[in-house]
C-alpha cells in the first residue's frame, strides 16, 4: 500500500524531539493556563464566588490525576482541555505548536516519539475484527468507518468496558498504522465524552450529545462519499449562488472572516446578487460549516435581505460548525422571521478573539508548547445568552443524516 507523507498532517513539537526536559511538567503547564486564563472576560465573568471555589476544587482533582498518569506526554492535553471545559466560552481552546512532516527522516523521528509509541494498541487479530466489524448493519453504531479524507479505515467496536473504540485496519499515512487506536468513546451522565488522538497522536478531551453526533463530528463517517450534513465537501466552491426556479435561489457562504481578501470578495458577491435576491419570493441560504469570523463581513447581506423584509420567505440552513459570526447572523434572521433547519449549531456566541491586526502572539505552555487561544472580549449585549453557549441554537426544523439536506428543505417549503 502506497503510504502519504502530507503536508496537510503534523507533529508534535515538544522542547527536544518530542521529548520531554525533567525540569517541566503537565502540572506547570497547568498552572501557566490558569494564569492565562485569568485574563479571559468569560473567566471573570463566571469564576467567582461559589463556582470559583468548585473550578478550583476540580482543578486540584485534575492534578492528581495527572500525578498518576502513566501517558502524560500523550494525555496531558486532555486534561488541560478537562479544565477549559468548566468555562462555558466556545472560543476557549489549546491546541499544540506544531510543524509540517516533509521528509522521510522527520516521519522516522515521529515513529521513534513518545507519543507515537505510547498510542493505544489492539492487542487481538485485525483480520477477525474487520469481519466481524463488516457485518454490522448501516444502522448500528459499530461497524466499519473511514476519514472523511479517505485516509483510514477504522473498526468501531464496544469493548468490555462498554467502551466505543477506534482501531485502525488500514492507513494510508505514515502517520498511523493498523492496529492503532484512533479513539475511545463512553458516556457520562447525559452525553459522551471522548478521547480522540489527532494525527499527530497527542490525546483530545471531546464531547457531544451521543455516540453518532459525535463520530461525524470528528468525521469519522461510514460511507465518506455520501455526509449530509457537511456542505463543503460535497462542492469546489467557497461561495455559491443559484436561482433554482423562477421563484426561489439559493446562497452558499463558506465564511464571514474579517480578512480584507474575505470581505472584498463577499462585498462583490453581494452587489453581484444584489437585484437577484431582491426578485425571487424565497431565497435559502446555507452556512454550514461557516465558523465565523466578523460581524461586519454579513451587514451589507442583511441590508439586501431588509430591503424585502416582509416580502420574501427566508430559510437558513446550519450545522453544528455553525459558528460565531456565523450564530450571530442566525440570530439576526431568526428575528427577521427565517425558519432555520439542520442541527443544533456550535455554540460559541458569546465571546471572542482579539483583532488578528494587534499581532499580539498567543501564548503559548512552557512545556509541552501548547497554544492558548483566549478570548479579551464579550460580544454584544443583544448576542449575550450563556444558554446558547455551548448548546449552540436549536433549529425551528430538524433535518435528516441519512438524506441531502438542500432536497429535505426544498420538500419542505414546497
Amino acid at each position: 500500500m502506497k503510504i502519504i507523507i502530507s503536508t496537510l498532517f503534523f507533529v508534535f513539537i515538544a522542547n527536544i524531539c518530542w521529548t520531554q526536559s525533567s525540569k517541566c511538567s503537565c502540572e506547570g503547564d497547568l498552572d501557566y493556563l490558569l494564569e492565562e486564563l485569568k485574563n479571559a472576560p468569560s473567566y471573570k465573568e463566571q469564576i467567582k464566588g461559589a463556582k470559583k471555589a468548585s473550578f478550583y476544587q476540580y482543578v486540584e482533582q485534575i492534578k492528581g490525576e495527572i500525578k498518576k498518569e502513566e501517558k502524560i506526554d500523550l494525555h496531558c492535553q486532555v486534561y488541560l482541555q478537562k479544565v477549559i471545559k468548566q468555562i462555558r466560552d466556545e472560543h476557549l481552546y489549546l491546541t499544540p505548536v506544531i510543524k509540517r512532516v516533509k521528509t522521510d527522516e522527520e516521519v522516522k523521528n515521529f515513529q521513534a516519539s513518545s507519543v507515537y509509541q505510547m498510542t493505544p494498541i489492539y492487542e487481538e487479530n485485525l483480520q477477525d475484527l474487520e469481519k466481524k466489524t463488516s457485518e454490522y448493519p448501516t444502522s448500528d453504531i459499530e461497524g466499519i468507518y473511514y476519514t472523511t479524507n479517505k485516509l483510514l479505515k477504522i473498526a468501531v467496536v464496544l469493548n468490555d468496558k462498554k467502551e466505543y473504540q477506534g482501531i485502525v485496519l488500514e492507513s494510508k499515512t505514515s502517520l498511523w498504522k493498523p492496529g492503532q487506536v484512533k479513539f475511545i468513546i463512553w458516556s457520562k451522565e447525559n452525553s459522551v465524552i471522548a478521547i480522540e488522538y489527532d494525527w499527530y497522536h497527542n490525546g483530545h478531551y471531546r464531547s457531544g450529545k451521543n455516540v453518532t453526533y459525535l463520530l461525524q463530528s470528528l468525521q469519522y463517517v461510514k460511507n465518506p462519499d455520501r455526509v449530509p450534513v457537511f456542505r463543503k465537501r460535497n462542492t469546489a466552491s467557497f461561495n455559491e449562488y443559484k436561482k433554482l426556479d423562477g421563484q426561489t435561489a439559493y446562497l452558499y457562504i463558506g465564511s464571514f472572516k474579517g480578512s480584507t481578501k474575505n470581505l472584498r470578495e463577499l462585498d462583490s458577491l453581494y452587489l453581484a446578487i444584489q437585484s437577484s435576491v431582491q426578485e425571487v419570493k424565497t431565497l435559502i441560504i446555507d452556512v454550514r460549516d461557516n465558523t465565523g469570523g466578523g460581524l461586519r463581513a454579513n451587514y451589507k447581506l442583511l441590508d439586501i435581505l431588509d430591503a424585502n423584509l416582509g416580502k420574501q420567505n427566508l430559510h437558513l440552513i446550519v450545522n453544528r460548525f455553525t459558528g460565531s459570526a456565523s450564530e450571530h447572523f442566525t440570530l439576526e434572521l431568526k428575528s427577521r422571521g427565517a425558519t432555520i433547519y439542520g442541527e443544533n449549531t456550535r455554540g460559541a456566541i458569546n465571546y471572542r478573539y482579539r483583532n488578528r491586526a494587534s499581532n499580539k502572539p498567543s501564548p503559548v505552555t512552557p512545556c509541552y508548547q501548547y497554544r492558548i487561544g483566549l478570548t479579551v472580549a464579550k460580544n454584544p449585549k443583544e448576542f449575550k445568552n450563556l444558554e446558547n453557549e455551548q448548546n449552540g441554537i436549536d433549529p425551528d426544523i430538524t433535518l435528516s443524516y441519512d438524506e441531502d439536506w438542500l432536497t429535505q428543505v426544498l420538500r419542505k417549503i414546497e
